[in-house]
């Protein structure tokens, strides 16, 4: 039950770090929207604009392994819970 327990720790720092960067990266690109719309300040190089775009991306993948984690972790344990029960 150990070995499970880790397993679920694993899972859930996995998707909370996938989550915790869909949420940083897509604060950062209205940063980057808000910046490129306000006259007084100058435009942002497209290169920064290219690895915001593409971290978000990613942080959309990120919640999507995250949900898929949490998925397979909900499943890990009901197998255990059905084990527990059944004494196998």
């Amino acid at each position: 039950m150990q070995g499970f327990t880790a397993y679920l720790v694993g899972f859930a720092i996995v998707a909370g770090f996938a989550v915790a960067l869909g949420f940083i990266f897509g604060i950062f690109n209205q940063i980057v929207a808000q910046l490129n719309t306000d006259p007084n300040n100058p435009m942002i190089s497209q290169e920064f604009v290219d690895a915001i775009n593409l971290a978000q991306s990613l942080g959309g993948t990120g919640l999507t392994l995250a949900i898929a984690a949490l998925i397979v972790g909900l499943a890990m344990l009901l197998i255990a819970v059905i084990r527990s029960y059944s004494g196998v």
